[in-house]
């Protein structure tokens, strides 16, 4: 068995927004605790900003115009020096496309006029 698995994580961002991610959230370790893992960063994403904070999670900054999808690479590594990479994938949405409906189209009352 593998000590550390360090699972892919996939999060939608609003264009122009900054979002924490818990990329640890998803993660497993069979010896120690994630409670002491730190979290590297070995690239940059294709288009936004990230940053690796001190409690694990990933505070990521979408560019204002940006659309489509960006992606990163996370490394996660546990107190016993064990080490896996991850990739997060970001949706990027614009700001008019951020708002969903609560009631799908195909779902709404017929209105008699």
């Amino acid at each position: 068995t593998t000590p550390l698995i360090a699972l892919d994580d996939v999060v939608t961002a609003t264009a122009g927004s900054t979002r924490t991610i818990a990329v640890l959230a998803n993660d497993r370790v069979f010896q120690g605790t994630l409670a002491t893992a730190q979290v590297q960063l070995p690239t940059e994403p294709i288009t936004g900003t990230a940053v690796a904070e001190a409690d694990g999670t990933i505070t990521y900054s979408a560019p204002p115009t940006a659309t489509g999808e960006d992606a990163f690479e996370y490394i996660v590594c546990s107190g016993e020096d064990l080490c896996e990479s991850a990739t997060v994938l970001v949706t990027l949405l614009s700001p008019a496309n951020a708002a969903t409906d609560l009631i799908p189209q195909s779902y709404l009352p017929f209105v008699q006029r």
